[in-house]
């Protein structure tokens, strides 16, 4: 969730729109949007079955229709369950927009183990 709080952070102060209205439009794609399917995730250097969840929340929003690359904007969750909490991997992609000169970016965080 802090990952997820912090894009939609970073949205808000970039954009100047609500953060509740980022945060519902990521809820709502989970229900209406989400595509899913089975993968395999490396848990502690083994191969073990994972379920992939990719979201496109902002993607038909007409309030954004200037910011093609928020609209873009993808969020993929790989799911495990070896792994505590079933979060092996948070993807956030962001593709380039020329039209506003705004670079690629990509965010990644994988579960690395539970040891400190």
């Amino acid at each position: 969730m802090l990952v997820l709080d912090r894009d939609v952070a970073a949205m808000k102060d970039a954009i100047g729109m609500s953060a509740n209205y980022f945060r519902n439009r990521i809820r709502e794609s989970f229900v209406a949007a989400a595509t899913m399917s089975d993968a395999t995730a490396q848990v502690d250097g083994a191969a073990t079955p994972a379920r992939i969840v990719t979201v496109q929340p902002f993607a038909h929003e007409r309030r954004l229709e200037r910011m093609a690359s928020l609209q873009a904007k993808t969020y993929t969750f790989v799911l495990a369950e070896a792994v505590p909490g079933m979060i092996a991997e948070i993807r956030i992609d962001t593709p380039e927009d020329k039209a506003l000169h705004a670079p690629a970016m990509s965010e990644q965080i994988t579960f690395a183990g539970v040891d400190p």
